[in-house]
């Protein structure tokens, strides 16, 4: 079993099954993951709103990244996606009229539609369970990967 069956392009699996990434093309621009994405294709991107009430974005942003930014990295790995953490306004300003405060957003780039779906089905996991450590007051507002 050298090659995996039904690995796309002729890909060579790795030991934990998932395959290895050809270097991209020069259209090409590649994940912190190591998957190919845009090559010759226009990505598809969406965002996922990570709102946690109390906490600005820069304390949330640890807590998305995971230690060592583990859990961004399983996302991207096993979507084959590109994830980006980035501040801006929510998607729909405050029913209450006030200011809207900036949130962490995750950014995921995608080759198809597919992949897309995957990955935001993952980005939604990870901040509904971020929202219930939030809620359930295991939190500190340090980064979890360094210490926290």
């Amino acid at each position: 079993p050298g090659a995996a069956a039904g690995v796309p392009g002729g890909q060579v699996a790795r030991a934990d099954g998932l395959p290895t990434a050809p270097p991209p093309g020069p259209a090409g621009f590649v994940s912190s993951g190591g998957m190919p994405l845009g090559v010759g294709q226009n990505p598809i991107v969406s965002r996922v709103y990570v709102d946690v009430p109390g906490l600005p974005p820069n304390a949330v942003r640890g807590k998305v990244l995971g230690p060592k930014g583990s859990y961004v990295r399983h996302i991207e790995a096993e979507s084959g996606v590109r994830l980006q953490l980035i501040q801006g306004l929510p998607e729909t300003p405050p029913a209450d009229g006030s200011v809207p405060q900036e949130v962490l957003i995750i950014e995921i780039t995608a080759q198809s539609q597919e992949r897309l779906d995957h990955a935001k089905g993952l980005a939604e996991s990870l901040v509904s369970s971020v929202k219930q450590r939030v809620a359930s007051g295991q939190h500190t507002h340090s980064c979890p990967g360094r210490g926290g």
